[in-house]
């Protein structure tokens, strides 16, 4: 919805604050610790995702938004956020990543399947589409794979960590949105200094785990 409403160059770094509700809910939920580095690479992410946010066309050359439309993509990393500390809860019961992708996605498919259901505009969706169902089954494949990589991540490592780790994918939505949607959104320099400093908390964030 968020990707719908915004742009997909506004709505994937919105979306990456789930580091900020990963960390929250980690230090109250399973007593991880939040260190002052942590902290401080998390605010420089924040930096770069307020920057980005403030690209008044939200990167989208046709189509316009309001302010209430980031809630949206906001809202998502936030449930993405809460998901990682629930996938660290349940690989600390079991040591197996594979499992948690499988039981993930059966519930995940279960509920997009009722609100599927429920769903006013179904007369709207064309089944016959084959470009469609092709590119978003592709997409679904890139998503498990990602799922699979976070879940062995978390395994072996702490959400506070794994989850700003995690959140480089804008990085690479503002790429390819340069490449495959140059005709829908723009890569403005807003956009540009917020991946810059996104990538930089990260460059913190990694260097911060190796010596530990």
């Amino acid at each position: 919805m968020g990707i719908n409403r915004v742009g997909s160059s506004i709505a994937a770094p919105l979306q990456s604050t789930q580091p900020l509700f990963s960390a929250l809910a980690a230090v109250l939920i399973l007593g991880e610790s939040l260190t002052v580095i942590i902290a401080f690479a998390t605010l420089i992410m924040l930096a770069g995702l307020a920057i980005i946010s403030s690209e008044e066309s939200g990167g989208q050359i046709e189509g316009s938004w309001s302010k209430k439309d980031l809630l949206f993509p906001i809202m998502a990393g936030a449930a993405y956020g809460l998901s990682h500390v629930f996938r660290k809860i349940g690989l600390n019961i079991n040591h197996e990543p594979m499992m948690g992708v499988v039981v993930q996605n059966a519930a995940a498919i279960s509920l997009s399947l009722l609100f599927a259901f429920l769903n006013q505009n179904q007369k709207r969706v064309t089944r016959n589409n084959q470009r469609a169902w092709a590119i978003f089954g592709l997409s679904g494949i890139f998503s498990v794979l990602g799922q699979l990589l976070v879940f062995n991540a978390l395994n072996i490592g702490s959400v506070v960590i794994v989850s700003p780790l995690s959140a480089i994918s804008p990085l690479f939505v503002i790429l390819l949105a340069a490449i495959f949607l140059r005709r829908t959104e723009s890569v403005t320099w807003k956009i540009i200094i917020g991946a810059v400093l996104i990538v930089a908390s990260t460059i913190l964030l990694a260097l911060f785990s190796e010596q530990h």
